[in-house]
């Protein structure tokens, strides 16, 4: 093409350089020496109703390096740690969250649920997370069905800034969604500051790879569609790779000696 960049050879020259690459990686003598982190999915659900502080407060007393959890906006912009859209399956209410004030959330039973132990367990906000953990565990915020929220990525960014939190080397507070969109508001509002990733529940292939933004800094995929050569190209591009689902421990086995960074789980005991 005159003029222009012809972009086949562009994807030919980015193969080579993965190939070439991945050459080095593998023979690399610490190409599989490195720490695996364990990331409580949804806290410690085994033992507690998920996204409650009890389930969190398990999460840390197990040993987790992480917690993860799933935020929505109330009706009255107040950021609340549940998992689905609506307050049907984890409490006594029904209907969206987004149709409900805090305090109206704040008056259900999000634990009775799971046993009669946990009954009059609160939703908790986003804030009083923060405020109890960020410097006992490490944070992974999973942005729910943004375009449900359409401020959310501000509203979020707003509280972590207003509360201070550290984030030392962003390690500390990191932030994912399904929605790419979402994510790239985030390192637009606030560039640099938080480690951010890109959730995937799909077969991927070193094209994709080579489309997400160099400001992403990991991606995190549904088991399943892991292979050797996709973690060790997404290394290459400097990625790190997190693994969600239901896990065996033979596929656990499999999954650490591909190299990933981290394991999102419900089962404590998975990396003894």
């Amino acid at each position: 093409m005159k003029g222009g960049i012809d972009i086949r050879v562009v994807g030919i020259f980015s193969i080579m350089i993965l190939f070439i690459g991945s050459c080095f990686y593998f023979f690399s003598p610490s190409f599989s020496s490195h720490k695996i982190s364990l990331i409580a999915h949804r806290g410690a659900t085994l033992l507690a109703p998920e996204n409650t502080i009890s389930a969190f407060d398990k999460a840390v007393e197990l040993g987790f390096e992480y917690i993860e959890f799933d935020v929505h906006l109330s009706k009255d912009h107040h950021l609340v740690v549940i998992h689905d859209t609506t307050i049907d399956r984890t409490t006594n209410g029904k209907g969206y969250v987004k149709d409900h004030t805090l305090e109206e959330l704040k008056q259900l039973d999000a634990g009775g649920w799971f046993s009669p132990k946990f009954i009059n367990e609160e939703i908790p906000t986003l804030e009083e997370i923060l405020l109890r953990y960020h410097d006992k565990i490490g944070i992974l915020i999973d942005i729910k069905n943004p375009l449900l929220y359409p401020d959310i990525e501000e509203e979020l960014i707003s509280l972590l800034k207003n509360l201070r939190l550290a984030n030392k080397d962003k390690n500390n507070i990191m932030i994912q969604s399904f929605n790419h969109r979402t994510i790239e508001k985030i390192n637009s509002i606030a560039p640099n500051e938080y480690k951010t990733g890109i959730i995937f529940n799909q077969k991927l292939n070193y094209r994709h790879l080579i489309q997400i933004p160099s400001d992403i800094d990991f991606i995190s995929v549904n088991h399943f569609y892991l292979n050797r050569k996709l973690v060790h190209y997404s290394k290459l591009l400097q990625l790190e790779v997190f693994a969600w689902g239901s896990f065996t421990i033979e596929r656990i086995d499999e999954l650490i000696l591909y190299g990933i960074n981290g394991i999102i789980t419900n089962k404590p005991k998975i990396l003894s």
